[in-house]
């Protein structure tokens, strides 16, 4: 099966034991991780959401659907997802929502960029 890496344009040969789901690592694009999917009967290369956990530093495989905002637990920990200069980073919570108690989430937050905008941390 041929595929075209979407960061790059490299055009590969991934063979034929290769399946839908599975995660790619381009040779080319440094560190960017892909999902091999297919699309109206094409096979089609889509970027994995990543990011290191603030505590373990291991690198983690975020969910598909993750946006900034969201919030994200490992290590025993929730942090927060932000998106800045093409790469996902988590946050601890506390630095995010200073305030805040553990859970609440970008919705009942409103943050944009530094400000938190929730009742809870004496926003409006």
């Amino acid at each position: 099966m041929i595929v075209t890496c979407p960061g790059c344009g490299e055009v590969r040969d991934l063979g034929t034991e290769i399946q839908p789901g599975a995660v790619i690592a381009c040779t080319w694009c440094a560190g960017v991780l892909f999902r091999l999917a297919q699309q109206g009967g094409e096979y089609v290369l889509q970027e994995v959401p990543q990011a290191s956990c603030p505590q373990c530093q291991a690198l983690q495989l975020l969910p598909d659907t993750i946006r900034p905002g969201d919030t994200f637990r490992h290590c025993d920990r929730t942090f927060v997802v932000s998106y800045a200069y093409g790469a996902y980073a988590l946050e601890p919570l506390a630095r995010h929502h200073v305030g805040h108690t553990d859970g609440v989430t970008e919705q009942a937050c409103g943050r944009e960029s530094h400000t938190c905008n929730s009742a809870e941390a004496g926003g409006s």
